[in-house]
């Protein structure tokens, strides 16, 4: 039986000064089988440079013109293709167990 895939959906706007806690939380996950569609909705700082600095294949990021949380939102549930949906905002942070518990 294969582990079910879990879809980490964040959009991002003007996010860096959280972005990078954000980052480090969700990839050291010990619940390893998840992609994260992480959405710039806009931004005008350097949350396209933090994102762009990680070379995780899990993450799969798109860019759009600001449109606000909710529309950014939606477009990534539409990228999505996990077993399961888990939104996660840039600046939340999520200790290394939460998608195996």
């Amino acid at each position: 039986m294969s582990q079910p895939l879990i879809s980490i959906i964040t959009p991002c706007y003007n996010a860096a000064p959280f972005l990078k806690e954000a980052m480090d939380s969700v990839l050291s996950q010990t619940y390893p089988h998840f992609e994260w569609v992480l959405v710039n909705d806009g931004s005008t700082d350097a949350t396209e440079a933090i994102i762009h600095s990680s070379n995780d294949a899990r993450i799969r990021y798109y860019k759009q013109e600001n449109k606000g949380q909710c529309a950014a939102s939606n477009f990534g549930l539409s990228k999505a293709t996990g077993d399961y949906i888990k939104f996660f905002d840039a600046d939340d942070v999520m200790n290394a167990q939460h998608l195996e518990a």
